[in-house]
């Protein structure tokens, strides 16, 4: 209000003022260089000639309130500012959340799930990527983020909300994520564990909203309706048999104009019947299993149906997948009320395939008229069908023969145990009886063994006839899919059929698929899967692919044809890991690549997925060549490949087995062989960042015996050296390279936190044994590394909280009263490497003594802390030969600072200062020979 009637003010006083100095004043007002103060300055001047027109007590009020003025006007740009700069703050913080969301340590964790959730809460826009993390975090092994992570859910949307509301919350986050297209496999996978997770700690009463989401069905939301009751399905499975199951059934026979739609909708009931067989507890009752009869046999059929009429979408390949794994699962669950056609799904989709076939590729005696041979159409989508369900047919028939084994032996042992108990029962009978008791005891003692070894024996024939059966009896017996074969050869091979993308793909899965089930076959065509997947390195089947095909975008240049043959491989390496095992070094490959492309960058990401999933999860190994390449990893360009990388070294690192620790040493060496380019910090960063889960005592110790000695035979050259026939270029570079590993393990050895203990142990290998001598003379990163070793145990450890040194954490057994030999050892390592920087080979260090003392004395008290029991000492033995302790006495004889427990030699007193001679000598000897 004030600014306004200054403006009026201003107005009035303009009315009466000249048209000249009007239209100075326009002009001026309109001149954009002129800055805000200087326009200020202006109006202030203005007003104050024609104050000074006026009355003087005016002027000073206007005066006065145009000061005021002015100063709210500072304090509200002060007030903008400080509030601009809050938001820089919070935008800025997302990405140390998002860091602190994958620590290592699980309270930054929860702390930092906490602070996201109250951002979004407040309706923070920085906290939108970070929540998507925090969702992903229900997967975590750690109880406590898992909680945190399902806590910060119900939280968000489900806190303070009855069963209806609750029930739209959920419908809303499907349908929010749909709409904005933002939503991942990830997402949706992520957020219907959480809702799973929420029903089993009765957050979400299951029982209550399943009701809710069957009526959703039917207004447009039903694939949201369909992911949330399959979530529900664990925790709900009586509600869902009785309300859910009709109307699923009604729903799926309903026709949709739109045949994706309908596709997708059979997948996902075909999914949610999936989850309520997986999650039940005990039989399913009859009426159930004939409405999930109905359900199948209706999937099926619109699966058929489609294609048959050439409307192959790709929602057709999902549902025609599901469907056929709800027939297997059917026909394993081995309910009575099951109808002819789902107790044998292996014909029954056999029939189905071989009708395929007939239906594209004719029949006997079908194309053929008055002896001509005609050439028939074929849609490439329904070729891809075919080929699809060939190899999918494979796959399912492979773990039904897995099911029908586990059930046979389930019921052996059944049968086993009933003979059991009733020979027991038998048994207790004929005790009561006198005659032939130890004869007939020991009849039934053989009968047990015979009939225990006759199961056993049953068993392994068993298993070698299902083997059988899997390895040649599905493939190579002139079955169905023995016949297929060619045409999934084709779809490689053929230079006309792989030039469609659908065909090619299709092709590669159904034959990884056809690997997986036989070794034979995968050891026959594995050269032929990696010629695809590594197209330069390959010297397979499509060696005479020509360039031209390859330029058009053809077999080796489709980036998700080659990606799905990464997963491929991941499965073969687990199913026949001796058969894949010499092609992994091709694999190992794909994480350390030279081209910057989008295509190569999304390879790598596959390929880091597969080998992390593969490593946590005890399917493989982690080999060193697998771990140096990730480490390089931990700090590239792409952030989500960096985010893997660190994941797989962190959940090594939690680990009982120690798997980061037993491969340090060899992990650090080799550091330099991977080099990666772009990588910030380089190798002595990737040190320092793995070197931070090194974190135990003894396992610090054990470390600087390993580096110590890989760092003196890499300098001495053992690792590293030249050739006598090597050119000079060649020699320059492996000099280099023996600099690079010098680099890496002193950077190493600098990087531990060192305790009193593990000082003596460094000093025992530097000063003592003087394993470092000739890196220290040369290798001038060494020295450095050392003394800053040096330089931060010397500095002060912190206290606890409350300020007094008794809280804090308490030193390595051993380490309370060696803290003055380990201020002798820093010392003497000090005074070494000063005295190897200037050249000097030869010295004194007398620091030593105190160190030797220590030690000798902690030893002692050790030894003297386990008395022997009375009876059983050792029996005391003169000491032999010459050395440093000729010319000690024990106390027997009475000489003093005998030691104990340990064998002397048995001299006169008068011989005791020619033993200090020849002991001075002796250690001056060992010096010389060191």
């Amino acid at each position: 209000a004030e600014l306004e009637g200054a403006d009026a003010a201003d107005g009035e006083e303009g009315a009466t003022e000249p048209a000249e100095k009007r239209q100075k004043r326009c002009k001026g007002k309109t001149e954009t260089d002129v800055s805000i103060a200087r326009e200020v300055d202006k109006d202030l001047e203005a007003n104050g000639e024609a104050g000074a027109e006026d009355a003087g007590e005016s002027a000073s009020a206007r005066h006065a309130a145009r000061e005021k003025q002015r100063e709210a006007l500072q304090r509200m740009q002060q007030c903008y500012a400080q509030r601009v700069h809050f938001v820089e703050l919070l935008d800025a913080a997302e990405a140390r959340l998002r860091g602190l969301l994958s620590s290592k340590t699980a309270t930054d964790v929860t702390e930092a799930i906490s602070v996201v959730v109250e951002l979004r809460l407040r309706g923070v826009p920085a906290a939108a990527k970070a929540f998507h993390q925090v969702l992903g975090l229900v997967w975590s092994r750690h109880g406590p983020i898992k909680d945190a992570a399902v806590d910060a859910f119900y939280r968000m949307h489900l806190e303070g909300r009855d069963t209806a509301s609750a029930a739209e919350a959920v419908l809303q986050i499907y349908k929010d994520g749909f709409n904005s297209g933002e939503i991942t496999h990830t997402h949706l996978a992520s957020v219907q564990e959480l809702i799973q997770q929420a029903a089993e700690k009765d957050l979400i009463v299951a029982a209550e909203v399943i009701p809710k989401m069957v009526s959703a069905l039917g207004d447009g939301r039903a694939a949201g309706a369909l992911r949330a009751l399959t979530a529900l399905s664990a925790t709900g499975h009586d509600a869902l048999a009785k309300s859910a199951l009709p109307k699923v059934q009604e729903f799926i026979c309903r026709s949709i104009s739109s045949p994706a739609e309908q596709l997708e909708h059979a997948r996902l009931v075909a999914q949610l019947l999936l989850r309520f067989l997986g999650s039940a507890k005990g039989a399913v009752n009859d009426a159930a299993v004939s409405r999930l009869c109905a359900v199948s046999q209706q999937c099926s059929y619109l699966v058929v149906q489609h294609f048959v009429k050439g409307e192959v979408p790709p929602q057709w390949f999902p549902a025609a997948m599901c469907a056929m794994d709800l027939s297997f699962e059917l026909a394993q669950h081995g309910s009575k009320a099951l109808d002819t056609a789902h107790r044998s799904p292996d014909k029954v989709w056999e029939n189905i395939l071989n009708r395929m076939l007939c239906g594209i590729l004719g029949g006997q005696g079908d194309g053929q008229e008055n002896g001509e041979v005609k050439v028939r159409k074929v849609q490439v989508p329904q070729l891809g069908c075919v080929a699809f369900v060939a190899g999918h047919l494979a796959l399912r028939m492979l773990i039904f023969l897995e099911g029908l084994q586990s059930a046979l032996k389930r019921q052996r042992l059944a049968q086993e145990e009933a003979k059991l108990a009733e020979q027991r029962e038998k048994s207790k009978e004929k005790k009561a009886s006198k005659k032939g008791k130890g004869a007939k005891a020991a009849e039934e003692d053989e009968e047990k063994a015979e009939t225990s070894m006759g199961g056993v024996g049953l068993e392994e024939r068993e298993a070698e006839a299902f083997a059988q059966i899997a390895e040649t009896g599905l493939l190579y017996s002139n079955r169905l899919l023995d016949r297929v074969k060619p045409l999934l050869f084709a779809c490689l091979l053929d230079k006309e059929l792989r030039g469609y993308p659908l065909i090619r793909r299709v092709g590669a899965i159904s034959l990884c698929k056809f690997m997986t089930v036989s070794k034979r076959f995968c050891e026959e065509n594995l050269q032929l899967l990696f010629s695809v997947l590594f197209p330069k390195n390959g010297k397979g089947q499509l060696q005479g692919a020509t360039q031209e095909a390859i330029a058009e975008g053809g077999l080796l240049e489709d980036l998700t044809l080659r990606q799905s043959l990464l997963v491929a491989v991941g499965d073969l390496l687990f199913r026949h890991p001796n058969v894949v095992e010499p092609w992994t070094g091709r694999l190992y490959s794909t994480l350390s690549t030279a081209d910057a492309s989008g295509n190569a960058v999304d390879l790598r990401l596959t390929a880091l997925l597969v080998l992390t999933h593969l490593v946590l999860n005890d399917m493989m190994k982690p080999r060193p060549v697998l771990l140096i390449r990730a480490l390089w990893l931990t700090a590239c360009n792409h952030e989500s490949t960096a985010r893997v990388a660190r994941i797989l070294f962190q959940e090594l690192a939690k680990r009982s087995t120690n798997v980061v620790y037993n491969l340090l040493p060899e992990i650090v060496a080799r550091l330099p062989e991977h080099v990666e380019d772009g990588v910030e910090g380089g190798a002595v960063a990737r040190v320092q960042y793995i070197m931070q889960f090194v974190e135990k005592e003894k396992h610090i110790e054990g470390l600087i015996e390993k580096f110590t000695l890989r760092l003196e035979q890499c300098a001495s050259g053992a690792g590293g050296e030249v050739a006598a026939e090597a050119t000079q270029e060649e020699g320059e570079g492996t000099t280099a390279k023996v600099e690079d590993t010098v680099s890496c393990l002193a950077h190493a050895l600098g990087a531990m936190n060192y305790s009193d203990r593990c000082i003596l142990r460094l000093h025992d290998v530097v000063v003592t044994r003087k394993a470092l001598n000739l890196a220290l003379s040369y290798y001038p990163v060494a020295r450095e590394c050392l003394l800053a070793v040096v330089e931060k145990a010397r500095k002060p450890r912190g206290k606890g909280e409350d300020g007094d040194a008794k809280a804090a954490a308490a030193p390595a057994e051993g380490e309370g009263k060696a803290s003055g030999a380990a201020q002798a050892a820093l010392d003497a390592m000090e005074q070494l490497v000063n005295t190897l920087a200037h050249g000097k080979e030869e010295m004194e260090i007398p620091a030593t003594a105190p160190v030797a003392t220590a030690q000798r004395k902690n030893e002692a008290k050790r030894k003297n802390a386990e008395p022997e029991e009375p009876g059983f000492e050792e029996e005391k033995k003169p000491r032999k030969g010459k050395g440093r302790g000729r010319g000690r006495a024990d106390k027997e004889n009475g000489q003093p600072n005998g030691a104990k427990n340990e064998a002397v030699a048995e001299k006169p007193v008068a011989e005791k200062p020619k033993g200090r001679k020849r002991r001075v000598k002796a250690d001056q000897d060992d010096d010389d020979y060191e």
